[in-house]
């Protein structure tokens, strides 16, 4: 079976989940009924940051085409999070992607993530936007919980 591409890129690993968050804490039930986020990740060898910034906003704007003409309608948010997995990472693309905040979209977040297999460490943007101070800190946390190598054993004979 063929996996999923997306203009160039294939997509390996497509996930979703839909929270509502109604009568959880937080302020996120005041913004909108439900959460779509989706996780779409690729590996990549070696990267230039212009790489995952055209896999990022490819992979959100399919994301958003699909998901809100039939399926989603609007009134809800959408979190994107585009993951690309690769062997290793250079200190520069490290520092990039830290401070990299992705274009904003309608109702909708998009935050990258970089996985590095030999640091077994996820990166992504640190830094809070002016207007995403509620938010942020949720993207943040979710991507920690869901895509974190903790309790992950790849062993000696790893071939990622």
């Amino acid at each position: 079976m063929d996996e999923p591409r997306v203009g160039v890129y294939d997509l390996p690993l497509v996930a979703y989940n839909i929270d509502d968050p109604h009568g959880k804490p937080g302020l996120r039930k005041y913004f909108s009924a439900e959460v779509l986020r989706i996780i779409v990740a690729t590996a990549m060898g070696p990267m230039e940051s212009s790489q995952v910034e055209d896999f990022s906003l490819t992979v959100t704007k399919h994301v958003l085409e699909e998901w809100r003409k039939d399926k989603w309608g609007g009134g809800y948010g959408i979190e994107c999070f585009p993951v690309v997995v690769c062997r290793s990472l250079s200190e520069d693309l490290k520092t990039w992607i830290r401070g990299y905040v992705a274009p904003k979209h309608w109702q909708a977040s998009e935050l990258p993530v970089l996985a590095s297999l030999n640091d077994r460490e996820l990166y992504f943007c640190e830094k809070t936007p002016m207007w995403g101070g509620l938010m942020w800190g949720g993207l943040r946390k979710f991507v920690r919980g869901r895509l974190g190598f903790e309790g992950l054993d790849f062993g000696q004979d790893s071939s990622v």
